[in-house]
């Protein structure tokens, strides 16, 4: 039976983003039962580098595939190995640091490394 791991952040104001960017989500009340309004209902303003999230090709290539254009079976993983090395924001990680891994990581087919930040 597989398992699984929550390795997202959840989208909130205080969740970290790059420096510079704007906070991950604001929300705004649209709609109120109590202003004679017939729901409730929010307005989400979320930046599209928000939280956990995977770059489309176009992040970083003019000419790269938008998100959906890039085919869901492109995310599905069998063999996927979560490798914690915590570091401070900013902190890199080494390539000493993987060694301990190799096994692991030679027979991933996606490895997500874990710094805590």
């Amino acid at each position: 039976m597989p398992s699984f791991r929550v390795i997202s952040y959840l989208l909130s104001e205080q969740a970290p983003v790059w420096p510079g960017n704007p906070p991950s989500v604001k929300t705004e009340v649209f709609q109120a039962i109590a202003r004679g309004d017939a729901a409730n209902t929010t307005l989400l303003h979320l930046f599209s580098h928000s939280g956990t999230h995977i770059d489309s090709p176009r992040h970083f290539n003019e000419a790269g595939a938008l998100g959906w254009q890039v085919p869901i079976e492109r995310y599905i993983f069998f063999r996927p190995r979560i490798i914690t090395i915590p570091k401070p924001s900013g902190g890199l990680i080494a390539l000493a640091e993987l060694e301990p891994h190799r096994a692991q990581l030679a027979e991933a087919d996606l490895a997500l490394l874990m710094t805590g930040w």
